[in-house]
């Protein structure tokens, strides 16, 4: 419910998914604070989009299939650019992104 909240806030479809357990002192299961997991899920997407992103792109010369709107979308407005640019802008976008959730987290 938060997810659709903060997407609803901030006008876009990004969601951020974490698990996180507590024992019943609010501590993780290694005993660290529940801030330690803030940490670890703000920087997580970003090391991995290079990799997503050339995944997208071996799927779209690869497969044979119909993408949805998103994809559709996403790579009509990247397709004549350079990977590292896409790149680069993808994970400014996200960080901007995902700072805005977060915010909206701390209200």
């Amino acid at each position: 419910e938060a997810c659709h909240d903060a997407i609803s806030k901030t006008g876009k479809k990004v969601a951020i998914i974490s698990n996180t357990t507590l024992d019943q002192y609010g501590k993780m299961l290694l005993g660290t604070n529940v801030e330690s997991a803030y940490t670890t899920v703000s920087d997580m997407g970003i090391d991995l989009y290079p990799v997503i992103y050339e995944m997208a792109m071996w799927s779209r010369r690869n497969l044979d299939k119909e993408f949805n709107e998103v994809a559709t979308d996403w790579f009509t407005n990247n397709i004549d650019k350079e990977g590292h640019e896409v790149k680069a802008k993808s994970v400014e976008e996200y960080k901007v992104i995902r700072q805005d959730l977060f915010e909206l987290v701390k209200d």
